[in-house]
This record gives C-alpha cells, structure tokens and sequence, in this order.
C-alpha cells in the first residue's frame, strides 16, 4: 500500500471531496505555465508535479484546516499558477480545500 492509500485510510474525509480532487482535471494551460515557470522539466516530469499537487490537495482535505506545507518548490509553482489561472480556487472548490490563503509571489 503506497503513502496515498494509507493517508486516504487514517482520517474520515467526504468520499465526495476525494472524488472531487482524484478526478479533477487540470487545465491545459496550467500545465504550459508550469512548463514555463520551470523550464528544466520536460512533459512527463511536469506530470509529476501535477500529481504532486493533486496529492497535496488530498493531505490539506486530511489535515481538517490544520496549514500543511509544500512538498517541493516545483507544486509550490504549480499551486500558484493553478490559483492564477482557475475561477474554481476562488469558487471555494480548492480553497476550501487547503487553509492556506493566497499571498502572490514578489
């Protein structure tokens, strides 16, 4: 059993909200950002990072509230430009998802 199911079985969490986030689809664009914010990946690490991300929503729905902190700078990007980019952070879909509010990077 991987990290992802065995945090999934540790805390009740709304099955909804898990299907939410585990069938989600990124926006293409989200994707062409990341590429360009970090030029070093190519498409399959880029990939990764989005999984990474996925994952991290997945942790603050876990964590009830409790700040959760980044894995990696890459889904530190990714998180960002994902709020950057999509009406449904700010529709309270993801940010009711994590507790973190948004501070833009200077």
């Amino acid at each position: 059993m991987n990290f992802r199911d065995r945090l999934l079985r540790r805390r009740r969490v709304s099955s909804t909200s898990i299907a939410f986030v585990n069938g989600y689809a990124f926006p293409p664009a989200l994707r062409d950002k990341v590429s360009e914010e970090l030029p070093e990946l190519g498409p399959t690490e880029v990939a990764r990072v989005l999984e990474g991300l996925r994952v991290w929503f997945l942790v603050c729905l876990y964590a009830h509230g409790r700040r959760v902190g980044m894995p990696s700078r890459a889904v530190d990007v990714a998180w960002h430009e994902f709020i950057l980019l999509t009406r449904e952070y700010t529709a309270r879909t993801f940010s009711g998802i994590t507790s973190t509010t948004h501070r833009p990077r200077r």
